[in-house]
């Protein structure tokens, strides 16, 4: 016959090893984090400037105007390939298609930096 105490620790000991067991978490569990995950990433856009978003997003055909707006770095970046380019390198500024461009707006937009910049 188990005792209260008995009883009590068994259900403690099986809690604790479903607790940091990541192949155990019930769906509550993950929707409830994924929706705290979700709530920060609302926050923090709501936190940026909207006049900084709008600037860093913008695509320049002058480097110095992007010079100006930007916070990041300018890059030129080819939208064919999907690739950026860094000032001083042999593509910037050069390729038939393209246009001038904050690097962190490039790269929330999905393009990449080349590999020999």
């Amino acid at each position: 016959m188990i005792t209260h105490q008995e009883g009590n620790l068994r259900i403690l000991a099986r809690i604790s090893r479903n607790a940091y067991n990541p192949a155990r978490i019930s769906l509550p569990q993950g929707f409830l984090a994924m929706r705290r995950l979700v709530a920060a990433l609302f926050a923090v856009a709501l936190l940026a400037s909207p006049v900084a978003l709008a600037a860093e997003g913008k695509h320049y055909s002058d480097p110095a105007a992007a010079a100006k707006a930007c916070k990041s770095p300018v890059v030129w970046v080819n939208p064919q390939s999907g690739i950026y380019h860094m000032s001083g390198s042999r593509y910037y500024g050069t390729t038939k298609d393209g246009f001038y461009m904050c690097q962190k707006a490039a790269e929330a937009a999905g393009n990449r930096q080349a590999e020999s910049h």
